[in-house]
């Protein structure tokens, strides 16, 4: 299971937190290489990820005409506290 975080730094930042948990290979030696291997494979999707993310306009989700859904309530109510942090 994966866990993820994004926390805003700036208007235009956001760092990513990611956090693996696994609930088999637990014991020390083949928990360490599971740990390097999934380090390295997270770093390659998110470095996939990243780029198509840096690629995409506008800059400022606010900004954006996305169709928002009712389950979309949470985005929706985060852009608009969003709004009033950004320097316009």
């Amino acid at each position: 299971m994966l866990s993820l975080a994004f926390a805003p730094i700036d208007a235009t930042s956001t760092k990513l937190y990611l956090q693996v948990h696994r609930g088999y290979m637990t014991l020390p030696p083949l928990s360490w290489l599971m740990n390097f291997i999934d380090r390295g494979l997270n770093k390659w999707v998110l470095s996939q990820d990243r780029r198509v993310v840096e690629s995409q306009s506008p800059q400022n989700s606010t900004s954006s005409n996305d169709m928002l859904f009712p389950n979309d309530r949470f985005i929706r109510h985060f852009r608009e506290w969003l709004t009033g942090f950004i320097v316009r």
